[in-house]
């Protein structure tokens, strides 16, 4: 595929023709950064890991400039830190047998503008292609805003597609703001205890965002399992390790559904539930 920004980069670990490759995948991941997809869609890459008929594909957004350079990675100029972040993510690919992985390297400002054209039209033309029934990308609620911003352009560019090329669900995952505050009947519960070793191998590839400070590795593991335990107050757990999401399927159903409206309710329906535990027990 050809894409606006001639420095994208496709990647297909087991060298199937890149066609091939997007039309085989049925679980597609939109992701802001290089790591995001192994730190918060765990469970969709597990669900196809050995799998002969599910395929998981990935799309990193950004160019993933202005990471931290600590300890080795200190004095890295920012060329030298993008080309460090596509290296691990395309292993990340390769271990984690992904159909293909994209990696469009927009500068975060552009994902961040309204109607950016360039980006909506190469978001829209690999969902066009891949036709995947899964699409899974960041919520709405989280805190990074290039994360909101990738979140806000993947439904945007699904709403470009027809009725009939669109996925049939949309999740929106957790990174940069953990979902246990959505209400159980709200909240989707995905079981990513399969392959422990692989989860933690594929976060752990990314040595340039966990080399100095930030133990990405450790609070994704950690994460995982402190959402399956603390879950259900009186239900068993789900898995040994849990991915948390909401379901944002309505957002490409109804093209006249507001996204700011739509976040907005799961926050009143938190409020709706305190209120009412408070009221019970006065």
């Amino acid at each position: 595929m050809k894409f606006h920004n001639p420095n994208a980069i496709t990647y297909v670990p087991d060298d199937t023709a890149v066609a091939d490759a997007l039309q085989r995948t049925t679980s597609l991941c939109f992701a802001a950064h290089q790591d995001d997809i192994e730190l918060m869609a765990y469970s969709a890459v597990a669900e196809c890991f050995d799998s002969d008929e599910k395929w998981f594909g990935g799309v990193i957004v950004t160019n993933g400039a202005g990471a931290l350079t600590e300890g080795v990675y200190e004095g890295y100029t920012t060329e030298q830190m993008i080309e460090t972040r596509v290296r691990e993510a395309n292993q990340a690919s390769s271990i984690g047998r992904y159909s293909f992985q994209i990696q469009l390297l927009y500068p975060s400002s552009e994902i961040k503008q309204a109607g950016s054209a360039n980006v909506l039209e190469d978001m829209a033309a690999i969902i066009k292609a891949c036709r995947a029934e899964k699409v899974f990308t960041h919520n709405l609620a989280d805190k990074h805003p290039s994360h909101a911003a990738v979140a806000l352009r993947t439904i945007e560019a699904i709403r470009r597609l027809p009725k009939d090329l669109r996925p049939r669900k949309l999740y929106g995952m957790a990174a940069w703001r953990d979902l246990d505050w959505v209400t159980d009947d709200l909240k989707v519960v995905f079981d990513a205890s399969a392959h422990p070793n692989i989860a933690m191998a594929l976060i752990s590839l990314y040595d340039s965002q966990i080399a100095g400070s930030k133990r990405y590795d450790l609070a994704a593991e950690g994460r995982r399992r402190a959402n399956s335990v603390l879950h259900s107050t009186h239900g068993l757990n789900v898995g040994e390790a849990v991915d948390f999401a909401i379901d944002m399927t309505a957002l490409v159903e109804d093209d006249e559904l507001s996204p700011k409206d739509y976040m907005i309710s799961y926050v009143d329906a938190l409020k709706r539930e305190i209120a009412s535990t408070i009221d019970a027990l006065s």
